[in-house]
């Protein structure tokens, strides 16, 4: 993943901890199952834009849709 691509949030395998799925679950409301633009990275982390919503997101969670 690097700047410019576009991503969707899409965790695979959720743990079953209640606290995360609350997380995971407020988190797709936020994105509204857009899909946003990397604008920057920062070890793991990556600033994501989903419309108006910017949304500092894990790499590990996000589904790269395109690449250039």
């Amino acid at each position: 993943m690097k700047v410019g691509d576009l991503v969707v949030f899409n965790p695979k395998p959720l743990p079953g901890a209640l606290t995360a799925a609350k997380y995971y679950y407020r988190t797709l409301e936020r994105t509204r199952g857009l899909v946003g633009v990397v604008l920057s990275i920062s070890g793991e982390n990556a600033l994501i834009s989903f419309g108006n919503n910017n949304i500092v997101l894990n790499s590990k969670y996000l589904e790269v849709v395109n690449e250039k």
